[in-house]
């Protein structure tokens, strides 16, 4: 079943801190097309960085699919995914990991 509405789904990739490793992620969503409305990149002291990225009206087949080609790059410990419903983007959220 595809579900699509207004929705923000914002990915959250927990990654290993080396040069190409945000291109990597980048080019994952870059294939298929899509631009993102938000995104932060933060480095931790255990040289891990963790990525925010937010889409906006991504369908389920499309968010899971994402999610794990996230998990399947080398450089990635853990991606995972949140999706907001309108109209307020704050109620009504579902939690993905994979």
């Amino acid at each position: 079943m595809v579900y699509k509405s207004e929705t923000r789904t914002t990915f959250s990739v927990h990654a290993l801190h080396d040069s190409d490793t945000l291109a990597r992620i980048l080019d994952v969503f870059n294939v298929v097309g899509l631009t993102f409305i938000e995104m932060a990149a933060t480095k931790s002291v255990d040289n891990f960085q963790k990525v925010i990225l937010t889409f906006e009206n991504l369908n389920s087949l499309e968010r899971n699919g994402l999610v794990n080609k996230l998990n399947a790059l080398v450089c990635v410990s853990l991606a995972q995914v949140e999706t907001k419903f309108s109209p307020d983007y704050s109620s009504s959220s579902q939690a993905l990991a994979a």
